[in-house]
């Protein structure tokens, strides 16, 4: 079993493909509201970890945690204006870390803490 920094500096890696983020990305970074990763973007991303470590994404819901790819643009520029308070759980590098060494999604022990 890889440790968990590993996992970690290998995620960070391997969503630089999906972001144009140039600033060093976290391992408390959050894909949607850090790092902008949304609709297709996020779903093969997540499909690229199972393919690496064969972890299960089966019970994971993408509308919880990002909205659709067709109003991402728009949350995002309400969010930043200040027009609308996020409602979107943080789901950041470092839990999918946690997913990864467990082999299967679970939800974060407490999803309300981080949003804005």
């Amino acid at each position: 079993m890889e440790d968990i920094a590993t996992i970690e500096r290998e995620l960070i890696g391997l969503v630089r493909k999906w972001t144009r983020h140039r600033h060093p990305i976290a391992t408390q970074s959050a894909l949607y509201h850090d790092l902008y990763v949304v609709g297709d973007d996020l779903e093969e991303y997540l499909a690229e970890i199972a393919k690496r470590h064969g972890t299960s994404f089966e019970d994971f819901r993408f509308d919880t945690y990002v909205p659709n790819e067709l109003t991402a643009a728009f949350y995002y520029c309400a969010l930043r204006l200040g027009f609308l308070k996020d409602s979107f759980p943080r789901l950041t590098i470092e839990h999918l870390a946690a997913v990864v060494q467990l082999g299967k999604w679970f939800e974060p022990s407490d999803r309300t803490d981080h949003r804005i």
